[in-house]
């Protein structure tokens, strides 16, 4: 009930600071995003441009895009290692969103890709999964240089994945690739008490250890 009670007044909190964005100590200038200056940013939750670049005042928007001079909704995490932190780029932001819908959908579809359902379901060319041109993704066709890391992240994707799917053989076969040999992430080590709670601590191996510990490139 106590937590009932704190959920509405937080919601009644965030409609009043939509309603009248200054009763929350947000300067805003009124004007829509045709009209905001230079060095205003357009919130589309508010209808406010907002001063400077911060939209940490932007409820469901809290990503300040350079590009766009706006306030966007946070990126999945996906999106994020693919193009790299800070402003990420509109082409690419759009293309790992996109890939990472899919790979979720795909997932849901096959939950644990036995026997490559899941990588197939991804390469699949009726699939909803967007088409891997980097170029493209990465927003540079035409210009003399691609920005990175998205363009270094997508050729690996793509040439070490995607025209490779017969060496994965589930769907955390990918996921531990992609993070550890693609994205440059470090497997995540379990610690004990999650070992126990999994019946690891007798020395059977998790079934994607092999694939975090493996090497990366054509010998994966």
């Amino acid at each position: 009930m106590a937590l009932m009670r704190r959920t509405r007044a937080v919601a009644g909190i965030l409609t009043f600071c939509v309603v009248d964005p200054t009763s929350c100590g947000i300067a805003v200038s009124g004007r829509a995003l045709s009209s905001c200056a230079d060095n205003e940013t357009f919130c589309e939750s508010l209808n406010f441009c907002l001063p400077g670049d911060d939209c940490s005042t932007c409820f469901d928007y809290p990503q300040f895009n350079k590009e766009l001079r706006r306030c966007t909704p946070a990126p999945v995490q996906f999106a994020t290692d693919f193009c790299g932190g800070g402003a990420l780029s509109v082409a690419c932001q759009n293309y790992a969103t996109q890939m990472h819908n899919c790979m979720s959908t795909c997932g849901s579809l096959h939950p644990t890709g036995a026997g490559g359902e899941f990588i197939n379901c991804v390469t699949a060319s009726d699939s909803s999964c967007p088409l891997t041109i980097c170029e493209q993704a990465c927003g540079c066709i035409g210009e003399p240089a691609c920005s990175e890391p998205c363009m270094g992240h997508c050729t690996k994707f793509r040439d070490d994945v995607l025209r490779k799917p017969e060496r994965f053989k589930t769907r955390g076969a990918v996921a531990a690739y992609v993070n550890r040999c693609v994205f440059g992430k470090k497997p995540k080590r379990h610690s004990f008490l999650e070992k126990m709670a999994t019946g690891r601590t007798t020395g059977r191996r998790h079934a994607n250890e092999a694939d975090m510990e493996g090497p990366c490139g054509d010998g994966a």
